[in-house]
């Protein structure tokens, strides 16, 4: 179950990371989707139909960078969560109160995982509304 996961995680970072894999995975997709010129390259042997030039699809240059620093970021917040520092900060007490608080609101059970998912995603969704109208 982790390697097929696992690989799919690896070929998605890869067609974000890898510059040009992005256009080669869609100049793949465009030949699948002539249905006509596909049946003919496998079915008879045929070459398969020039696709035509698109525009380039992959990012531009500062979204490495963004991408980068978001990761760092979340990696060290992550990092922080899982070994904190042994004397807290004068920040870290400040949400201190606030994280009993929520803790206090998940009691382990699968419903809860349930109902903090929906929470979740209606929240992001509602997000998406107000953006975009």
């Amino acid at each position: 179950m982790f390697l097929p996961a696992a690989a799919l995680a690896l070929a998605a970072l890869a067609a974000g990371i890898v510059p040009g894999v992005a256009d080669a995975m869609l100049q793949g997709a465009s030949r699948f989707v002539d249905g006509g010129s596909y049946a003919r390259a496998v079915l008879a042997g045929a070459p398969a139909a020039p696709v035509a030039p698109g525009g380039t699809h992959s990012p531009p240059a500062h979204a490495y960078l963004l991408a980068a620093s978001t990761l760092a970021a979340s990696l060290a917040l992550a990092a922080l969560s899982l070994f904190p520092p042994r004397r807290m900060t004068a920040w870290a007490r400040l949400g201190t109160p606030w994280a009993a608080r929520l803790r206090a609101l998940h009691s382990g059970h699968v419903g809860d995982y349930v109902a903090w998912l929906v929470a979740g995603f209606t929240a992001l969704g509602g997000a998406f509304a107000l953006a975009l109208t």
